[in-house]
């Protein structure tokens, strides 16, 4: 059985410096984890897909197939969310003192808060998506959570979520194609990713507001905030 540890080579230009900028730009360096002191991958195995060499605001996503596992103690970093595609196996989750054992199947889907510890062993060879999502992409989807400091999210094991799989995979479709559509519609995907998670597994439940007559003043002075820093740069992307 492999083991999933030890793998912090799979990044070897990130340092501290690094983490500090993707702090202000919401560019994640991959699906990472916190194990015995090191930040390293939450796989030891390289993902078969990664929005890592795009990057995507707000959240990154890794594609996985890989074989029956033991993946060691670590702690989420960022807020994750986990779907089995391909898989029928039975995997053991220690979290919190407890030990879960549950059967995946294609659909198994984990929605983890970040600072979440947990230890897993997988019985069996499966191909999953992994997706890290830093907490500004949550507290800025909607004007209602604008001014929020964090949001929480609920702890779920071994859920069967349609809409979240849905998104995932027209993320992984569009990654897959080299996002032709460009970055408009890969933030919009990310966005409607997060304000599903705050309307469904938000421990307070945030539903957006219908405003008419034009954006409301605050999103006006984001988007041109938006534009006035970037007047540089192709916005049409």
């Amino acid at each position: 059985m492999a083991v999933a540890h030890d793998a912090a080579a799979r990044y070897p230009a990130h340092n501290r410096a690094a983490e500090a900028l993707a702090g202000r730009s919401l560019i994640l360096p991959g699906v990472e984890v916190r194990r015995e002191g090191r930040v390293e991958p939450f796989l030891h195995e390289h993902p078969t897909l990664s929005s890592t060499d795009v990057p995507w605001s707000g959240f990154v996503l890794e594609d996985y197939s890989v074989p029956a596992c033991v993946i060691p103690q670590h702690e989420h970093l960022e807020h994750f969310v986990h779907v089995v595609l391909r898989g029928a196996v039975k995997y053991e989750v220690r979290t919190c003192g407890k030990t879960l054992q549950f059967g995946a199947k294609p659909g198994t889907t984990f929605i983890l808060p970040r600072g979440t510890v947990d230890e897993l062993k997988w019985e069996g060879p499966t191909r999953r998506i992994a997706v890290a999502i830093h907490p500004r992409l949550l507290v800025s989807a909607l004007d209602e959570t604008a001014h929020v400091s964090d949001i929480e999210l609920t702890e779920h094991w071994n859920l069967i979520d349609p809409q979240i799989t849905a998104v995932l995979l027209a993320m992984t479709t569009d990654l897959n194609e080299g996002s032709p559509a460009g970055r408009i519609y890969r933030e919009a995907l990310g966005n409607a990713l997060a304000v599903y998670l705050l309307n469904r597994y938000a421990v307070r439940r945030y539903a957006p507001v219908a405003y008419r007559g034009g954006l409301p003043g605050y999103r006006l002075k984001r988007v041109l905030d938006y534009i006035g820093e970037n007047l540089a740069n192709d916005v049409r992307a």
